[in-house]
């Protein structure tokens, strides 16, 4: 991060494409760490403006986050808001539109509207039961 912080981008993305390289070595292909180390050079790549090499980054650590953690949970969010940017920057907007959907999706059901929480069923016990 820090290098990237001073714009020094191609010594952050040697680091880390050495880290990705040494994580895939030992660890499983869908460890969470090999996300956190995509989305970091995907990261990188953006802060370059290379959201070419960006986009297959945010995919594949999408694609691990799932795994790792399912498809509807906050985990997701960073890697989405990145990949959604990406798309945005490459003109693929029906693509972006999709990732805006599936985040506000994920929002609503972590944050519910109070219309809908209105409409779940009680726990309150009935009515005389104790």
């Amino acid at each position: 991060r820090l290098y990237r912080k001073e714009g020094r981008l191609g010594d952050a993305e040697a680091i880390l494409a050495r880290m990705l390289a040494d994580q895939e070595r030992v660890l499983d292909p869908n460890d969470g760490h090999i996300a956190y180390a995509l989305l970091m050079l995907a990261d990188t790549y953006v802060a370059d403006e290379r959201y070419s090499d960006a986009e297959p980054l945010c995919e594949r650590a999408i694609k691990i986050q799932e795994t790792d953690y399912g498809p509807d949970s906050p985990q997701l969010v960073g890697a989405l808001l990145t990949y959604r940017s990406v798309l945005k920057q490459l003109g693929e907007s029906d693509k972006a539109q999709a990732v805006t959907s599936r985040l506000n999706a994920l929002h609503e059901k972590l944050h519910p509207s109070p219309a809908q929480t209105d409409a779940r069923p009680s726990r309150e016990p009935a009515a005389g039961v104790r």
